[in-house]
């Protein structure tokens, strides 16, 4: 075995000053042997005339005694159980003070069934955890998969996945960073489970069932390269567990929804879920709702950040939601911002499918905004951004703000009630078919040669507010 191959810490990875000031179970037994051939000497005397050497002893440092204990498998090799001293070398089961090495990577994979605390490990062998907590203090590596049933993995060292990852249950926690490299295909599977440390994830994870709750605090990051899937036809929850300390689920890579299933990111939860999108979502099937039954969720769509709503709807409840990339929406899809939002000069939402604004304030930057969807407002739009609609707009609440709102001659607009508190250029088609129109604190509302501004239906009181 290369000493590269040992967990950082183990004897073996020390240099060779501290490899001399580190002694492992037989270097201890040599020195005792040493110091009881030293006492002979000294009681015996020298040579006849001579005078008895003088035994001295110098004080040194406290040292620390770690051991590396190796896998063996027992008598015939083919072992599994991590808690049978014969499956060791020297027939000794790790401590709290040693490392696990687990250089052999052909045979079964080995079970952990039990609580046991050991300094680190690193596996070159499949683990099976089903049941019991495995604490590891120090950096440790699956190599060959790892599957957690109803147990708990938790401590200190940071924690690297490679292979079949299989999480079925149970709670991955601790302070050390956990991984999944880009090997690890990972399958959030089973049961519900529970991430209490912060997870970055570099390899392929496919989420088909049970549902995952983060701990206060923590970060589970889909890494640039990263894969996150979700299909299902049923529901799937993705939930913080606290009163008042968030949790954030991080896109840099690539999320795809797929599945007639709903997704729901934070339910009956009180802490604010932060989902924060770096990358790619695609939205292929089903729902996905940011915030449910009450429960807070923030959607923030960073400037590199891209949303294809290739089918089916997405729904961001929360006034604190923000887009400052791109929202791309395909015919026959949704995207709906209920309670708010904020958007950023040089966002985009396109595309020929539906966006609808419902409830709160939904501010603009300075900026252009051009919207090419089907646009449905039954909310405040506001801010110091430009805005022109060149598709269907159903009108039902009031623009405000120092920008302008253009409707393009493409625009045909169904006016339902509300009015144009900014002012106002109409190219297009427009329809006012119900209620009044207020045109407040001196805005104009013009509508241009070429234009069609029709009384849709009778009115019984016509009017508007200047």
């Amino acid at each position: 075995m290369r000493p590269d191959d040992l967990p950082s810490g183990s004897p073996d990875r020390h240099s060779a000053g501290e490899r001399n000031s580190i002694l492992g179970r037989s270097g201890r037994a040599l020195c005792a042997r040493a110091e009881r051939a030293a006492a002979g000497r000294c009681r015996r005397g020298g040579r006849r005339g001579q005078v008895p050497a003088r035994l001295e002893f110098e004080s040194l440092e406290q040292r620390l005694f770690l051991a590396a204990v190796f896998w063996d498998g027992g008598p015939t090799g083919t072992g599994t159980n991590f808690h049978l001293a014969a499956n060791w070398v020297g027939d000794v089961l790790p401590g709290p003070d040693d490392d696990a090495i687990i250089d052999v990577a052909a045979g079964p994979t080995i079970t952990i069934t039990q609580t046991t605390t050991v300094r680190s490990l690193m596996s070159e062998r499949g683990i099976s955890h089903t049941a019991g907590t495995l604490t590891l203090n120090e950096a440790s590596e699956f190599r060959a998969g790892y599957t957690l049933g109803s147990a708990t993995l938790t401590g200190a060292g940071d924690l690297t996945f490679n292979g079949v990852v299989t999480w079925d249950g149970g709670t991955i926690t601790g302070t050390g960073l956990a991984t999944f490299a880009s090997t690890a295909v990972v399958a959030l599977s089973g049961l519900s489970r529970t991430l209490g440390r912060d997870l970055n994830s570099f390899g392929i994870v496919n989420w088909s069932s049970g549902d995952v709750q983060l701990l206060t605090g923590v970060e589970f990051t889909n890494k640039a390269g990263g894969q996150f899937n979700v299909s299902s036809s049923l529901t799937r929850q993705l939930n913080t567990n606290g009163a008042t300390v968030t949790a954030s689920f991080i896109n840099e890579g690539t999320f795809t929804k797929s599945g007639a299933g709903q997704l729901r990111l934070n339910e009956h939860n009180l802490a604010v879920l932060h989902i924060v999108n770096r990358g790619v979502i695609n939205m292929d099937e089903g729902t996905i709702e940011f915030g449910w039954n009450g429960s807070p969720a923030v959607f923030t769509n960073e400037a590199a950040g891209i949303v294809n709503v290739n089918a089916g709807t997405i729904t961001a409840r929360n006034a604190a939601d923000s887009n400052a990339g791109l929202i791309d929406i395909d015919a026959g899809a949704f995207f709906r911002l209920e309670g708010g939002s904020t958007h950023a000069a040089g966002s985009v939402i396109q595309g020929a499918g539906d966006l609808l604004f419902v409830g709160g304030t939904h501010t603009f930057a300075a900026g252009s905004f051009v919207f090419d969807c089907q646009v449905a407002v039954s909310a405040i739009l506001t801010g110091l951004g430009d805005l022109t609609f060149t598709g269907a707009v159903t009108w039902d609440n009031w623009a405000t703000g120092n920008g302008t709102l253009t409707f393009a001659s493409t625009a045909t607009v169904n006016h339902i009630r509300g009015g144009y508190h900014r002012n106002t250029d109409n190219f297009g088609v427009f329809l006012w078919n119900n209620n009044d129109i207020e045109l407040l604190g001196g805005r104009t509302f013009t509508n241009h040669v070429g234009a069609h501004f029709e009384f849709a239906v009778p009115l019984p009181r016509p009017h508007s507010y200047i």
